[in-house]
């Protein structure tokens, strides 16, 4: 009953896994990790996670942005003459 349980878990793993991770797992379980199709992966992983770091720098900048923005609009008292 146990490996019953067991094999529905891994089925149900292997479907919500992600489609380039599993590429990732299989290339290198065919190719090996000293191969050319790894090292281009490994290259391809670190660019999608400076395109994400860029995004986020992004937001991070635009967010200080209208921080500062709001602190400028400060009122100041004006003295008028009657």
């Amino acid at each position: 009953m146990k490996k019953e349980t067991k094999e529905m878990e891994e089925k149900e793993e292997a479907q919500m896994a992600c489609p380039v991770c599993m590429l990732f797992n299989l290339g290198s379980q065919i190719f090996g990790r000293e191969s050319e199709f790894f090292r281009h992966m490994t290259n391809a992983r670190i660019e999608f996670l400076q395109a994400i770091k860029s995004l986020i720098d992004r937001r991070i900048q635009s967010l200080e942005k209208a921080k500062e923005k709001g602190r400028k609009k400060k009122f100041s008292k004006i003295s008028v003459e009657e």
